[in-house]
């Protein structure tokens, strides 16, 4: 036993020893180039300066190099110095041999992920284009923005607050919102917010990052091949809201509670999504090609708030573009389809009634689908209340609200407020209501109300009125 110590002993020395002079000779070698800012100015082809102060804080410092970038460090000239150099490790083609040294597990299944191939682009527009028109697609465009290690840990805010890739520091480090929104601009903008009258979500507002939901597998792959985001993302409002042991900062998390009014109705029928999504960022035109669309496709908005179907329950739905086409070959529609996407810009306030029960418009009813299904026509006319002809109704006129009739757990039937001696006092202080002034008619207004909650106190509050 003592012998396997001893071994293993002079082995880790022997690796800390050679990691020494590899920092020794990398710094000799390669940064008295690159950490001398006045030799670098003097020099007309492009240049890396590195702060060998910052370098040296970060945990890559020990091990030198080129340990990532390779090279010849015995060399008298840059020529002969960067003679194999590779001047972007982080890249996914070069990851296995540089990244990859120290973090081969996950390498490999990086190669395999949807951030390292922008497989999920590629199917998009393949499903909407056609095979031949959808590849080209998406090797003109979208090929261009597939991740490498350095966009999300080597990238840090500039004095303008750009996301840069902070080569001077060499400061990796877990992504944090901001890598994330580099990218996923539509929904990280609506998650940390977009100025006063666009607010952040609540989860943002405390505290929390999108690797908080947003774990390891889900951003370097687990091993396997997946078509779409669909198949990787698996959170729900659930880990944190229906889990009683969840907590964040030491503090409970606020739970769901099934039997309370919406939820009781619309939970085995609505994605949280639907309900909680305080505004709404659709695709805009242009947003990641230099030379402009063909058309345009729509515009930062709040209130363009849409819903549809997947997978047996509803959720926010967006217009996606393809913004190199005018019309989508072999199909009469525009170059853009709906596609089923959760905006994370939640709230703990939920949409009214009045947002899907009395406008029509929040269900599209034309153009193609990506992903998720348009809801039918049919379904929309019977969910559909006209608001006018209900504030005109004896219900509304009575001041009723929708919680009045359909919360589950007060069990409300016509009976309870239609029979002759339940149904008199509360259009006797209605006409009364109608006809009064000042604190008489607020007092009855209040009276009438509460005969929907509790008559008894709304007949003893009556019988002291009068």
């Amino acid at each position: 036993m003592k012998r396997k110590f001893k071994v293993s002993l002079i082995l880790i020395l022997m690796l800390l020893v050679f990691m020494s002079l590899a920092v020794n000779a990398s710094e000799k070698g390669c940064l008295d180039c690159h950490s001398d800012q006045e030799y670098l100015k003097s020099k007309e082809d492009s240049k890396v300066y590195v702060s060998q102060k910052k370098f040296n804080k970060d945990t890559h410092a020990m091990f030198g190099c080129v340990t990532c970038h390779q090279g010849n460090l015995s060399a008298s000239s840059k020529e002969e110095a960067h003679q194999n150099l590779i001047s972007k490790p982080g890249t996914s083609n070069k990851a296995e041999e540089t990244c990859g040294q120290c973090h081969t597990d996950i390498s490999h299944r990086f190669e395999k992920s949807l951030h390292g191939t922008a497989r999920g682009q590629k199917n998009g527009a393949v499903h909407l284009l056609g095979e031949e028109v959808g590849t080209q697609t998406w090797n003109d465009y979208c090929a261009r923005c597939h991740a490498d290690c350095s966009d999300c840990h080597l990238k840090e805010k500039d004095d303008q607050g750009n996301m840069v890739t902070a080569v001077d520091s060499h400061n990796f480090k877990q992504p944090t919102t901001s890598n994330c929104v580099d990218c996923h601009s539509q929904t990280g903008f609506s998650y940390v917010g977009w100025g006063e009258e666009y607010p952040e979500s609540v989860h943002s507002k405390a505290g929390l990052e999108c690797v908080d939901c947003h774990g390891e597998e889900q951003m370097h792959g687990d091993g396997e091949v997946h078509q779409s985001m669909t198949e990787v993302v698996d959170n729900n409002c659930a880990d944190c809201h229906d889990n009683k042991k969840k907590e964040y900062n030491g503090l409970p998390v606020n739970q769901f509670n099934e039997y309370s009014y919406p939820h009781a109705t619309h939970k085995d029928d609505l994605d949280c999504s639907a309900c909680h999504t305080d505004w709404y960022m659709n695709c805009q035109e242009g947003c990641h090609l230099e030379e402009p669309p063909k058309y345009t496709v729509g515009e930062l908005t709040s209130d363009d708030f849409y819903l549809g179907r997947y997978e047996g329950k509803v959720y926010t739905m967006t217009k996606t573009p393809l913004p190199t086409y005018p019309e989508v070959p072999n199909k009469d529609v525009p170059g853009h389809a709906w596609v089923v996407k959760v905006r994370h810009s939640w709230s703990d306030k939920a949409k009214s009634c009045e947002t899907c029960h009395t406008n029509k418009k929040i269900y599209p009813q034309k153009l193609p689908t990506i992903k998720g299904k348009l809801i039918k026509k049919e379904t929309v006319d019977r969910i559909y209340i006209d608001k006018e002809r209900f504030k005109n109704s004896v219900h509304g006129m009575l001041g009723l609200e929708c919680a009045d009739c359909h919360q589950v757990d007060r069990t409300a039937k016509c009976i309870d407020c239609h029979s002759i001696e339940n149904i008199k006092p509360i259009i006797e202080t209605a006409d009364k209501a109608n006809e009064a002034k000042g604190d008489l008619k607020e007092k009855l207004d209040k009276i009438r109300k509460e005969f929907h909650y509790n008559p008894g106190e709304a007949n003893s509050s009556l019988k002291e009125l009068n």
